[in-house]
């Protein structure tokens, strides 16, 4: 799954929606706007990490998907995985 943002709000309603329909073992991407990329926006790579932490993923890869967006994959850690009811 794929998820692009702008805000922290946008962002939290996001990972509180998207985070409970992904599969146990299955990954969460989300991508908000590089700095650079003139695309307003209160978000950066370390709030992003900081929220997924807080809804229970863990990070695990970071990418530039283009010129204007930046993206961290998130999953669900090995040892919560077998508590989590398939989706």
């Amino acid at each position: 799954m794929l998820v692009f943002v702008i805000s922290q709000k946008d962002l939290t309603i996001a990972f509180a929606q998207y985070s409970r329909k992904i599969k146990p073992n299955g990954m969460l991407w989300m991508s908000w706007p590089k700095k650079t990329s003139g695309v307003q926006t209160d978000l950066t790579e370390n709030i992003v990490r900081d929220i997924g932490l807080a809804v229970g993923l863990v990070d695990v890869k970071v990418c530039a998907v283009d010129d204007v967006w930046s993206g961290l994959k998130f999953v669900y850690r090995l040892k919560d995985r077998g508590a989590l009811k398939p989706r």
